[in-house]
């Protein structure tokens, strides 16, 4: 939720002044994966939800930098989503856009 740097340096400074032990997860995802996601959002939902808008996509991109220890994490995570289904129909319908 924060892209860059500079915008997490705020957080990062106020969760160490007050003593915190910050962590930073990273989701590596390409641009296919996140408007599969979106996609995915709104067949999930039927329809109750819409797509994020694809300026908000494009702006979030421009700015993103990876976080790095350096930033003053205790330890930067790279996690990749495992998905599991509850029903059979989202299965189907998470990779029907594939």
């Amino acid at each position: 939720t924060n892209p860059s740097k500079k915008v997490r340096e705020k957080y990062i400074k106020e969760a160490q002044s007050n003593d915190y032990v910050i962590y930073s997860i990273y989701v590596p995802f390409d641009e296919e994966i996140i408007h599969h996601m979106n996609h995915y959002r709104i067949e999930r939902s039927e329809g109750k939800m819409e797509a994020l808008p694809e300026i908000a996509i494009r702006v979030y991109k421009s700015k993103y930098e990876k976080p790095v220890k350096e930033e003053g994490f205790e330890k930067v995570f790279e996690y990749t989503p495992y998905f599991t289904f509850k029903t059979k129909k989202d299965e189907i319908n998470f990779f029907k856009y594939y």
